[in-house]
């Protein structure tokens, strides 16, 4: 996944709107096509996990989502992984 934009003030469409999405999805980035990088309160409010919220494939109020890793420490290890 390659980040396109981190500010989301900045951009002119799709902005954060909470009583669209709630306040337990809370995006952290956008990425490519509208899509964004997000931390997901929902089962966890001291430990979010951190997931894709797919812009074409969400309706008001039904996020559509998928989980990238179990926390935001966990996402970190990815982004320094050996592999990397």
């Amino acid at each position: 996944m390659n980040c396109c934009e981190t500010s989301l003030g900045e951009q002119r469409r799709n902005f954060y709107d909470e009583d669209l999405i709630g306040s337990e999805l809370i995006p952290i980035a956008k990425l490519a096509w509208g899509d964004y990088l997000c931390l997901n309160f929902h089962y966890d409010k001291n430990n979010p996990s951190v997931d894709l919220l797919d812009y074409e494939e969400s309706y008001e109020c039904d996020p559509a989502t998928s989980k990238i890793a179990d926390t935001f420490q966990a996402f970190l290890s990815m982004l320094s992984s050996e592999n990397g």
